[in-house]
């Protein structure tokens, strides 16, 4: 996982290519399911400072990254916070 971040934070960057929202979701799911609960909130807060809002697959990684670490009440945080449809 710490090298697909580094891919993905650095790497693409380097190589004039932006990091997107289906690499940042595919990097928080990747984080989730390894149980990187820290590095899943840190990726999360980092896309809107990027300009990457977002999107439904990006809540649920983050709330069962959460989920799993027994935060639960950060995973009701970001419930609240997402978009209604």
């Amino acid at each position: 996982w710490a090298e697909a971040l580094e891919f993905l934070l650095a790497e693409m960057p380097r190589a004039k290519v932006l990091p997107d929202i289906v690499s940042f979701n595919a990097s928080l799911s990747a984080c989730e399911k390894l149980q990187q609960w820290s590095q899943v909130l840190d990726l999360f807060h980092l896309m809107p400072l990027v300009a990457i809002q977002p999107d439904i697959v990006s809540f649920c990684a983050t709330m069962s990254s959460c989920e799993k670490a027994s935060l639960w009440h950060k995973a009701l945080g970001f419930f609240s916070a997402m978009p209604k449809a």
